[in-house]
């Protein structure tokens, strides 16, 4: 299966000129959590993502390119690419869905903060593309104030954990849920019927996000 290569800037110039180059201790942390990175030749390399890596710009959407060459010498890694379109993704929440499908499989701690380059399989790349549409989805029934529909969507929420380990791992998203659960358990009854049988379960799985969520709390800030 092909790869996906997720590379990281800190300004829009490498997107401008169309190349990124890698060396010192930023290749060294590339490969200590993708060790074929140092092996790798252009002809599985089937696309690349370019987000912006600033907390600043993380609003700034994600970029699709195609990689040209991939060139390695001893001691660096460089690659050309050009810049195919805008993705509707954000730099910011593709960092969160990346962070969070390495967590999950184990590649990087919660502390960790992603290289300036990933190197990502055909369904991991998949899978954080696929990500941020279901956040954008619990921030449309967010803004319509649409608790219920946000609770229905994981029930048993207290079962997240075995149940769905991705949205477990996933800091924005288990916010959003923690969020719903908290204002579902204000509910009046009267407004929604057989609330107030659970209402001692979302209270107990709002504090439960709660805390599982602050394990995050200083890397989403720093992301």
């Amino acid at each position: 299966m092909g790869i996906t290569l997720v590379i990281r800037v800190f300004t829009d110039q490498p997107f401008q000129i169309g190349r990124v180059s890698f060396t010192g201790e930023q290749l060294n942390e590339i490969a200590e959590l993708f060790p074929n990175f140092l092996s790798l030749s252009i002809e599985p390399i089937e696309g690349a993502i370019g987000i912006f890596a600033k907390s600043k710009d993380k609003n700034q959407p994600a970029k699709k390119l195609k990689v040209q060459t991939f060139e390695k010498t001893p001691t660096s890694v460089s690659v050309r690419f050009s810049v195919e379109s805008d993705l509707t993704v954000s730099s910011g929440d593709l960092t969160r869905c990346i962070k969070a499908q390495l967590r999950r499989e184990g590649i990087i701690t919660d502390d960790r903060l992603l290289p300036l380059c990933c190197v990502l399989t055909a369904e991991q790349a998949d899978a954080v593309l696929r990500s941020p549409t279901a956040l954008e989805e619990l921030r449309q029934l967010k803004r319509r104030k649409d608790w219920r529909a946000i609770y229905d969507k994981f029930v048993p929420i207290k079962e997240i954990p075995q149940n769905q380990p991705e949205i477990w791992n996933d800091a924005e998203i288990l916010s959003e849920i923690g969020f719903a659960c908290g204002k579902l358990a204000e509910t009046s009854p009267n407004d929604i019927p057989r609330v107030e049988q659970h209402k001692e379960n979302l209270s107990g799985s709002t504090e439960k996000i709660s805390r599982r969520n602050g394990v995050y709390s200083e890397t989403v800030c720093r992301s």
